[in-house]
């Protein structure tokens, strides 16, 4: 008996499971191609990997697929809150703020159960150091906090020779508990701490060139000196530093 040949050359590897074919030496064959867009329209892959920087691949399971089947994996942390904002990820944009600038206000500051400082930041990234790195806490903050900040200013001032300079204590920055440090050469030459309203104590080594002559005072609730007059007891003109450090 003779044998029939059908022109084609598919197998039953071509053509999809369900259908049947005729070719070469097969009649009526079925096919073994797994239709995967009837299985599944969100398709797992088998194996997947990242470019960094680059792109992702997905590999699809062995099958059909008829152009309308995702192939998917897996990516539970791939959320826009986890995405800087300005970025994305295909058409996912990130929503985490960017902080670039430097005035970096915290939420609020409170302090540790051993007095350090606590500081509640926005919610941002900041890529750390100077610029947009450092968080900023106002004294208003520190003193919710119950923190009384001392903040210094340093003033520079020209003394002549068995002469005197008054110098005004920076009362917009300064409130209260002053210290004032009078900087000779690098070293201390004179100091006024006050200790209430009315009565300072001073430290005046009488070999150093420069003393604390008077500080005039204001009173009120906040007290603080207005006023040193800073005395050369040398015949040398000097330049200092008058450092005042106080509770804003």
């Amino acid at each position: 008996m003779g044998q029939y040949l059908f022109p084609g050359n598919a197998t039953p590897s071509d053509v999809l499971t369900g259908k049947k074919f005729s070719a070469g030496t097969l009649y009526n064959a079925n096919g073994t191609i797994i239709n995967k867009s009837v299985e599944n329209h969100h398709m797992p892959s088998t194996q997947s990997t990242v470019w960094a920087g680059d792109r992702v691949f997905l590999q699809p399971p062995e099958g059909y697929y008829n152009g309308q089947t995702w192939v998917t994996v897996p990516a539970p942390n791939l959320r826009p809150e986890y995405i800087l904002s300005g970025r994305g990820f295909s058409d996912m944009a990130g929503t985490v703020p960017v902080i670039s600038t430097g005035d970096d206000v915290a939420l609020s500051a409170g302090q540790w159960s051993n007095g350090d400082l606590a500081v509640y930041p926005r919610e941002g990234y900041r890529k750390g150091g100077a610029g947009a790195g450092e968080i900023k806490v106002t004294v208003a903050q520190m003193q919710a906090a119950g923190i009384n900040p001392l903040r210094r200013y340093d003033a520079n001032v020209t003394v002549p020779g068995n002469g005197g300079v008054d110098v005004p204590v920076p009362i917009t920055t300064m409130k209260s508990a002053h210290t004032v440090v009078v900087l000779y050469q690098g070293k201390v030459s004179v100091s006024l701490a006050q200790i209430d309203g009315n009565y300072y104590y001073t430290h005046d080594s009488a070999t150093a060139p420069m003393y604390i002559a008077s500080a005039g005072m204001e009173n009120g609730t906040a007290m603080y000196p207005v006023t040193i007059f800073l005395k050369n007891r040398s015949q040398l003109t000097f330049t200092v530093t008058v450092v005042f450090f106080g509770t804003p």
